[in-house]
Order: C-alpha cells, then sequence, then structure tokens
C-alpha cells in the first residue's frame, strides 16, 4: 500500500496533542490560516532548546517552504520540539508519519526556508529516530500547558526599548509618568489622539504609570502604526498584555521566555 494514501489516519500526531497545538496555534491570531515565523518564533523559543536545533525544527515543519506555517505544520514543529525535549534526535528529513496530512500530495522540491529572524541557522541533520512520542514531556510547570502566549514584542525590541527607557526612568523607580514619557512619545511624529490611545491601551492599572514592559508595549505598538500603518487596537490582545501584568488567575495560562538584561 502507498503510505502517502494512509497519510490522514496514520498522522503519528495525536488528536489530543493536536488540540492542544490548535489552541496555541489560534492565540497566534493566524491570518488566512497561517503563522509567520517571526510570531511563531517566540513560541519555539520558549522551549529553551539550542536556537541551531530549533531552526532545523524549522526546516522540517515548514514543509511547502512558505515562510509560515498552518495548523498541521505549526503541530509537526510543537511535536518535535517536544520530541527534542525528551532527548531524541531529530530526524534528517521528515518521516511520512509527520507529514502533514493536507499536504500529502503536493511534496516541496529543494530550497530550504530558514526560520526568520534567525538567519545563521543552518540544516545540519541528526540520526533518524522511529520513536513516537504521545505523552508531553515538562516544558514549563505543567499548569501552563495547554495555552501558551507569547509576547509581541521581542526580546531585541525590548532590549532596545529598556535603554531608553533607563534613559528617562531619572528616579531609577522602574516606573515612568505621562511627563517623563511625554517627549519621547511625540518624537514619533503620531497624532496625539493616536499617542493618547496608545497611553491608554498600555497603563493597563490606570495608575499613570508604565513599567519597562508597558513602555516597550507602547514604544512597539508606535512603530506598528508608523512602520506598517497599523492603528492601535480597541483593546490588547492576550499576546500583547505584558508578561508581568498576566495574572495567575487569568483564564489563559501563559508561559513565556522573557530575558531579563539587568545584569547584561
Amino acid at each position: 500500500m502507498n503510505p502517502a494514501t494512509t497519510m490522514a489516519t496514520n498522522w503519528r500526531i495525536t488528536t489530543h496533542e493536536k488540540s492542544k497545538y490548535d489552541g496555541i496555534f489560534q492565540n497566534l491570531q493566524p491570518i488566512d490560516g497561517k503563522v509567520a515565523g517571526d510570531r511563531i518564533r517566540p513560541v519555539l523559543m520558549n522551549s529553551n532548546l539550542p536556537v541551531e536545533l530549533l531552526g532545523k525544527v524549522w526546516v522540517l515543519s515548514d514543509h511547502n517552504k512558505d515562510g509560515q506555517l498552518d495548523s498541521e505544520e505549526f503541530a509537526v514543529a510543537m511535536h518535535l520540539v517536544y520530541q527534542c525535549l525528551e532527548k531524541k534526535p531529530l530526524p534528517p528529513t521528515l518521516p511520512a508519519d509527520l507529514i502533514p496530512p493536507s499536504q500529502q500530495t503536493h511534496l516541496p522540491v529543494g530550497g530550504v526556508q530558514v526560520l526568520p529572524p534567525l538567519p545563521t541557522l543552518n540544516t545540519g541533520s541528526s540520526v533518524a529516530s522511529e520513536a513516537t512520542s504521545t505523552s508531553l514531556p515538562s516544558w514549563n510547570p505543567p499548569q501552563a500547558m495547554p495555552g501558551i502566549v507569547s509576547w509581541v514584542v521581542s526580546p531585541q525590541f525590548l532590549l532596545a526599548s529598556d535603554h531608553k527607557f533607563s534613559q528617562i526612568d531619572t528616579d531609577m523607580d522602574g516606573l515612568v509618568n505621562g511627563v517623563e514619557v511625554r517627549d519621547v512619545l511625540l518624537q514619533s511624529g503620531l497624532p496625539q489622539q493616536t499617542l493618547a490611545s496608545i497611553w491608554g491601551l498600555c497603563d493597563i492599572r490606570n495608575n499613570g504609570f508604565l513599567n519597562k514592559e508597558q513602555f516597550a508595549l507602547a514604544q512597539w505598538l508606535i512603530e506598528e502604526k508608523r512602520m506598517r500603518g497599523k492603528d492601535p487596537p480597541p483593546q490588547l490582545s492576550p499576546d500583547m498584555i505584558p508578561p508581568s501584568l498576566r495574572g495567575a488567575d487569568n483564564s489563559i495560562q501563559v508561559t513565556i521566555c522573557v530575558l531579563t538584561y539587568h545584569s547584561l
């Protein structure tokens, strides 16, 4: 029997796994059923696996090499991440029983897509593993699964924002008020009404102050408007809420790898 004809029924990823991964995938707000690599990157990085290894996971998962993942390809990526966390080697090529069912009849030929924005990754191979995984190893505290919500602010953007924050936080109390950030916001050239909307979104506690993460979010929203023409949303989506302000009783359990720059 041709393996391709039985792919849909013999997919290694179980219904239970797929359901969990679909929840995470939807939190990434797919467009036309797909999520770009720069939005998936924080979720993969949250595993704390080596960047080189995650690059190989991306290469294997982006099966049609379009630089995006649909829900099936994302499930493959998550499955492979857990396989790595179980200390199982990645296969040099995607096994037949992991090829997304929707892509079983149109396999890509040639070309390797690298997980953006990680251009230094390579596509080195490792020994193939025939072992399957139906149980999920510990990635973060068990109560944090399912429902990993990454943060829209990348570590690189946060680093630059933290530097700017330290310059205006003259009393070094970890908070800035409207007077302190006014000039920084006005430098963006955006209308004051837009800036007021951004401030209202970021001042989540309505106390007139922003911490480092809230300030970084404000800067990110400004850049979204300046560079992409995206207006501030009417309210913050789950992946916009600063990690430090995501309550433990939130209905969406959150795990995120936020780099600490205080020691840099």
